[in-house]
């Protein structure tokens, strides 16, 4: 699936299937979406994409400021952004625990924003 990126907004869809041929999408972890400031810049498959965040009601938004074809399973960065989500994710700590088990002599967390993040690996 891809988005061919105009001047168009682009909805960010949490609560229902995409429908084919629609130029929404989806993000694997939509709890973010509150935490997002309407104008926020956000950045897409390593900065190759530049959007900004507008909420409208109960439905939220990225306005392009460049064009071009996004693609599916690209990488978002929200510079700036600070998000009360947990270091790790579920596949996190199976990792940490597999590495355990194998006796791994370290693991590398990315991304790490706190003591409390780091905390959470050990």
């Amino acid at each position: 699936r891809s988005i061919k990126l105009a001047t168009d907004s682009i909805e960010i869809v949490t609560d229902k299937p995409i429908e084919f041929g629609t130029k929404d999408f989806t993000i694997s972890h939509p709890q973010i979406i509150p935490h997002i400031q309407d104008g926020q810049h956000i950045v897409i498959n390593d900065g190759q994409f530049s959007f900004i965040f507008k909420k409208e009601k109960s439905k939220t938004f990225l306005v392009p400021l460049n064009s071009g074809t996004l693609m599916n399973t690209k990488s978002m960065n929200i510079p700036g952004g600070d998000f009360p989500l947990p270091a790790m994710v579920d596949n996190d700590i199976v990792g940490v625990k597999l590495a355990s088990k194998m006796d791994a002599d370290f693991i590398a967390l990315s991304f790490v924003r706190s003591e409390i993040g780091r905390a959470s690996c050990r």
